[in-house]
């Protein structure tokens, strides 16, 4: 096993780090950021959540840290099929503005790796696009 890391693109957020902070901290509000190519039967209520791979595995995450206005930390619990960390930052730009990413560390053999990463990397690269569209920037002029 080996830790691999994913990243996905950073994006701008029309929202302070601290309000979206305060918003991201119910994870019922993650279900409808989940791009729907990859992920079915999201259940999301406080500080857990469940949901499914298309095709594949079921996960469950649990909010194990978060630092106000910088991030917010979820761990896969059983029965999740591989263990990984999921991390939202955000970095504040300016009152009504933040960037905002997602980075997993998972540990996953080869054959894993192989099957997970490319649906991992769709999954956390559709969250923070849909958080673009959920918190649009306010339009200059």
């Amino acid at each position: 096993m080996s830790m691999t890391l994913i990243e996905s693109p950073s994006v701008t957020a029309g929202v302070s780090s601290e309000e979206f902070f305060h918003w991201m901290m119910d994870l019922a509000h993650l279900g409808p950021l989940m791009p729907e190519e990859y992920v079915q039967q999201f259940k999301g209520e406080g500080e857990a959540c469940t949901f499914s791979v298309k095709g594949g595995f079921s996960f469950s995450l649990r909010r194990i840290e978060a630092e106000p206005f910088r991030k917010i930390m979820l761990e896969s619990q059983k029965p999740s099929p591989i263990r990984f960390n999921m991390e939202i930052r955000m970095d504040e730009i300016n009152e009504s503005s933040c960037k905002v990413q997602v980075y997993c560390h998972a540990e996953l053999n080869p054959f894993m790796k192989m099957m997970v990463e490319q649906p991992l990397n769709g999954i956390f690269a559709g969250i923070v696009n849909a958080v673009e569209e959920q918190f649009p920037q306010a339009s200059a002029g």
